[in-house]
């Protein structure tokens, strides 16, 4: 394998001394890449999504990334609703003395 399939691009942000120290603070030592690199891919889902908007949004902290995460936890938590009552209003199989028979919901 050369250099340049070993090639990852890198991501430099400036941060604040503030947001350094904090960060510094609160992150576990070498949790850095893999929680950035959650973000990124949570930040290009949302950007995929909402698109150019969700900039202007998320840089005025008119809304938080977390806003868009749980709009489609939401989105998909409605979707298994409506699949578990789709589901609960179809046909169900009822046993009498070891016969199947097919009992319709109404």
């Amino acid at each position: 394998m050369s250099k340049s399939d070993d090639y990852r691009p890198k991501l430099s942000v400036l941060l604040t001394d503030e947001q350094r120290q904090k960060l510094n603070k609160l992150l576990p030592w070498g949790s850095g890449t893999l929680l950035f690199s959650a973000i990124v891919d949570e930040l290009i889902e949302v950007l995929e999504e909402y698109g150019h908007a969700a900039i202007g949004l998320i840089v005025s902290k008119k809304v938080r990334i977390l806003d868009f995460i749980k709009i489609k936890e939401k989105e998909r938590d409605s979707g298994l609703e409506q699949l578990k009552a789709k589901k609960s209003n179809g046909p169900t199989e009822k046993r009498t003395n070891g016969v199947h028979t097919e009992n319709k919901r109404k």
